[in-house]
């Protein structure tokens, strides 16, 4: 299962929850919608959330819920860097994951000898070799840690290395490498490609009335603390430094020289010590978010999501639709390039309807290349075998010729 978040911005007047516009770089007021897709691109569940979305919950929830589906085995994760975290690693004990690491070093993997690679595979044409470790990952405090599966990735045509890391007991390396390379480069979750057909952002209809059941925000003294002790402790630093590197000077009679630059880097010393445990201490007893409905302060509006939802659902459809044709039309197609053309030319070429009390007949213009107008015929007859019937009851044939004298054009 793919997660992926989408952004979808709110340029009204109405005071609402803000979350991270990748496309702008910057925080905007706005929903944040979930897309879940499975390895063949389809979109399996999909879910809006005010602000910036939990992409670490929406995890654990969709592993739980997709579980039960498949026999009680748990779906294999697949989420990109903003999954990162010593913390969420260790929430997420149990569950099957891959994500791609952060910090990685690059120069650490290109010392890496070619020889440690396993053997060659291929993803959308491409050649690549993998390499798994084990290697401990820490939460902030370092209390607490987890050992998982690091593995790193090979494009051979780039000569370009990357290293994700998974928590994984069924699966080998190279499924786990394929599971995460599709959130690299060409071979991107389909949740990138929707943007292409679809407007993604439309919302049919826009109500921003009712109040948020959310009204916490980010804490401004938890921030002017964080930011206060990074500021003592670089001063400490500096001034321990300086101390270093003052030279010791002592007496005839061996006792050590008063020097008062020491004697005043000491007492600032002590300073900045008593000052970082006072601040540290004020920060464990601040909450990092505070409630506004407890202030007099204007509340968050929640963003109506019926309207978006009906439009998401309709989108889904239409996507998933797409998708089963184009499964449905690779038998018909050997060459797997010309699959997406040749599927786009029947989709948009030009055709005409009849409507008889029994059916809705569509013959469609042929393509002029031979072996794709023999696929596209043979796709006509499968869909045919299908009985597709609308609402009305009415069968829906599909025909490929040219123009009948007796049918309106279209």
């Amino acid at each position: 299962i793919y997660i992926d978040l989408h952004f979808i911005p709110y340029y009204g007047r109405q005071k609402v929850h803000r979350g991270y516009y990748t496309q702008r770089g910057q925080m905007m007021p706005g929903q944040t919608e979930m897309f879940a897709h499975d390895g063949q691109g389809r979109i399996v569940y999909f879910e809006l959330q005010e602000g910036h979305g939990d992409l670490k919950a929406m995890m654990g929830k969709m592993s739980e819920k997709w579980s039960s589906y498949i026999g009680g085995k748990a779906p294999l994760m697949v989420a990109d860097r903003e999954a990162w975290g010593g913390e969420h690693f260790i929430s997420l004990k149990g569950y099957r994951f891959v994500t791609w690491e952060k910090y990685t070093d690059p120069k650490e993997l290109a010392d890496i000898p070619k020889e440690a690679f396993g053997e060659v595979f291929e993803v959308n044409g491409r050649e690549y070799q993998a390499l798994e470790q084990k290697k401990l990952y820490h939460d902030q405090g370092s209390k607490h840690s987890i050992e998982l599966r690091r593995i790193i990735v090979w494009n051979k045509q780039s000569d370009r290395r990357v290293a994700c890391v998974a928590q994984d007991d069924q699966e080998d390396t190279i499924t786990i490498a394929c599971a995460m390379l599709g959130r690299w480069g060409n071979s991107e979750n389909s949740f990138k490609h929707m943007g292409d057909r679809f407007n993604m952002h439309y919302n049919p209809l826009l109500q921003v009335e009712k109040e948020s059941q959310r009204q916490d925000i980010a804490n401004p003294r938890h921030k002017e603390l964080q930011k206060e002790i990074k500021g003592l402790k670089k001063r400490l630093s500096q001034c321990e430094r300086d101390l270093g590197r003052l030279p010791l000077t002592y007496n005839k009679d061996g006792t050590l020289r008063t020097n008062k630059r020491r004697q005043k880097l000491r007492k600032q010393q002590d300073q900045f010590k008593i000052q970082l445990a006072d601040t540290q201490k004020e920060l464990e007893g601040c909450p990092d978010r505070i409630d506004l409905s407890q202030m007099d302060e204007e509340k968050f509006k929640e963003i109506g999501t019926e309207g978006k939802n009906l439009w998401d659902l309709a989108q889904s459809l239409v996507w998933n639709s797409r998708k089963k044709l184009i499964d449905l039309f690779g038998s018909f197609l050997p060459n797997p390039r010309d699959l997406i053309p040749v599927i786009e030319a029947i989709t948009r070429c030009r055709g005409w309807i009849k409507t008889t009390p029994e059916a809705v007949l569509v013959r469609l213009e042929p393509l002029e290349v031979p072996r794709f107008q023999a696929a596209q015929i043979q796709l006509c007859r499968a869909l045919n075998q299908m009985e597709a019937r609308l609402s009305n009851g009415k069968l829906l044939l599909y025909d490929v010729g040219e123009k009948p004298n007796k049918m309106s054009k279209k």
